[in-house]
């Protein structure tokens, strides 16, 4: 993470050019450094509700190699909108389905599945963390 003066963020394409490296530390003692591919497609496992409206503000993401973050809205919303990185919910018995950035009439940005014949495979039925 970067910490700009107004905000954290994780940086996108737009802010940082050249090969982008993901390090952590598999184990105590090592640090692992792993590229990061030009485009990832995280599925979105499960969502957390916060604040009096109960409006998803922190959502769990698998990545293709199994691996578990968790995630701002805001954050997810910024990858989105990099080009870099896309979402997706997965739930059994349901068509997959992709998650897009909208906008509320009061200007507010947040994360939505695309538009399908079921509401079976939406954000708000995926399970709380």
């Amino acid at each position: 993470m970067l910490r700009d003066p107004a905000t954290v963020r994780i940086p996108t394409t737009t802010d940082i050019h050249g090969r982008w490296e993901w390090h952590h530390r598999p184990s105590a003692t090592t640090w692992r450094a792993e590229i990061v591919q030009p485009v990832a497609a995280g599925q979105i496992s499960a969502i957390r509700r916060i604040g009096p409206a109960r409006t998803i503000q922190r959502i769990k993401v698998v990545s293709p190699s199994g691996k578990d973050s968790e995630l701002s809205i805001d954050e997810a919303i910024q990858m989105t909108e990099s080009g870099r990185f896309t979402f997706f919910t997965r739930v059994p018995g349901f068509p997959e389905a992709g998650v897009i950035v909208d906008t509320t009439a009061r200007g507010r940005r947040y994360l939505r599945t695309d538009a399908d014949q079921t509401t079976g495979n939406n954000l708000a039925v995926l399970p709380i963390f």
